[in-house]
């Protein structure tokens, strides 16, 4: 059966249609993204052997202050690359850069002298200083990166992209772990992070090189800011519902929880990240090319809703059954203890993923505005409850917040997409009709 359905997939990638585009793109990859993640996550579970909880704690926070701060001057340069038809012009990619690379320089001075102070004091951890100085070199190192990366997945060519994004992460992981055997501390993961983006900007040069000039086309510049108005606090919105946990767990519990924490919510969004950067990265350019046909924009969301629950959802019981045993093995006895808010975290991450499908419709139909009704409930969902919901039930609540949080938002993300491409609420619950034959 598992090479009946590659056969499948090799056939229908024959020729130059979207969907052969589509099917190459997909299994391109799919075997790039495994083997890449499969090599952090041994690369994780060495690191946990050989750091310490409150290790990973530290870099929780530093991470999700790293996420946090990037991602609110975000406008979607890839996205309206990939979204416009002129995306892969040279007057637009020179724009795409500049706005990079002056949002970059702009943001790393802010956080790092006046941000990253406040930081510190509010979680009183004197030690944050300087790891928090170093980890904003990855703004710069991104904002610096070759704009025509992006190009590569409008134009489905996935193998360059796999070469610069996951070859990246493989030489950071081996970094990781040459470092952790001398140093065996929170500096092995912030290096590792460095790196990551560091490869990635000289490899994105490399690969797809790409030569600014000072000349600004203004017709290009209107058509970049009219997508990015739309995109503005989409991406600061998501990434706040995705680390609010952490912020709120940060100052409530040891560093020692929240390191074992975070392990776990890394381990529950690997599903998450091998769809956003397999198939999730074909959906965007795949809608881009039918956003005139909302018909088949809305068939084509069904089909992949419907696979996502037919072999998501067998997973992520048996994932809760065994949560004890999967974190243990992994990263060590210790790690048991957080095998309840595990199993919250993965029922979470499967709505979630769900949504991810979603989002792409907008921005592929060059109406990013309309997602951020979805980002904004999410959030105030995540931010009025997490603190109660820790407070009372520690990490057992703060798992319960998110998997209540992701499951009601993306209900109504799907009775709003009705009014954008037809998509009726019942056809939504019939994808989940062969779920419960599919789980025993």
């Amino acid at each position: 059966m598992p090479g009946r359905t590659i056969k499948n997939i090799i056939n229908k990638g024959r020729g130059n249609s979207l969907k052969a585009k589509a099917a190459r793109g997909s299994l391109v990859l799919a075997i790039g993204t495994f083997a890449e993640r499969g090599m952090r996550l041994v690369c994780n579970m060495i690191l946990a052997r050989l750091l310490a909880p409150e290790d990973f704690g530290l870099m929780a926070i530093v991470l999700s202050v790293l996420a946090v701060l990037e991602s609110f001057t975000d406008i979607g340069v890839g996205q309206s690359i990939i979204h416009h038809r002129d995306g892969g012009t040279t007057e637009y990619l020179n724009i795409a850069w500049w706005v990079q690379v002056v949002r970059g320089l702009i943001l790393f001075i802010i956080a790092t002298l006046l941000i990253v102070p406040l930081i510190c004091r509010l979680y009183n951890k004197p030690e944050l200083l300087n790891l928090l100085r170093v980890s904003f070199l990855v703004v710069i190192l991104n904002g610096v990166t070759s704009p025509r990366l992006a190009l590569l997945d409008k134009e489905f060519r996935f193998v360059k992209a796999l070469f610069v994004i996951q070859g990246s992460s493989l030489i950071a992981a081996l970094a990781a772990i040459s470092l952790a055997f001398h140093m065996q501390n929170v500096w092995v993961l912030v290096i590792g992070r460095v790196v990551q983006s560091g490869m990635k900007c000289l490899l994105s040069h490399i690969l797809c090189p790409f030569r600014p000039v000072l000349k600004i086309d203004r017709a290009c510049l209107k058509e970049f800011l009219r997508f990015g108005r739309g995109m503005v606090g989409l991406s600061f919105l998501t990434v706040v519902s995705m680390q609010t946990d952490v912020f709120v767990l940060a100052k409530l519990l040891p560093s020692e929880e929240v390191g074992m924490y975070a392990l776990a919510l890394s381990l529950a969004r690997l599903p998450v990240f091998v769809f956003a950067r397999t198939v999730g990265r074909v959906l965007l350019p795949a809608f881009a090319e039918k956003q005139d046909d909302r018909k088949a924009i809305c068939i084509a969301v069904l089909k992949v809703l419907r696979s996502i629950l037919l072999f998501g959802v067998p997973i992520v019981v048996i994932t809760a059954i065994w949560a004890k045993t999967i974190l243990s093995v992994i990263y060590g006895a210790q790690y048991g203890t957080v095998a309840a808010p595990f199993a919250l975290l993965c029922f979470a991450m499967l709505f979630y993923v769900q949504a991810v499908v979603l989002s792409q419709i907008y921005m592929a139909i060059g109406m990013p505005h309309l997602h951020r009704r979805y980002v904004i409930l999410l959030a105030t969902l995540i931010i009025c409850l997490i603190y109660p919901g820790i407070k009372l039930y520690g990490l057992v609540g703060a798992g319960g917040v998110l998997l209540f949080a992701n499951t009601f938002a993306l209900f109504m993300q799907v009775i709003w997409l009705k009014n954008v491409i037809g998509l009726k609420f019942k056809d939504y619950l019939y994808c989940w009709w062969p779920i419960p034959a599919a789980s025993v």
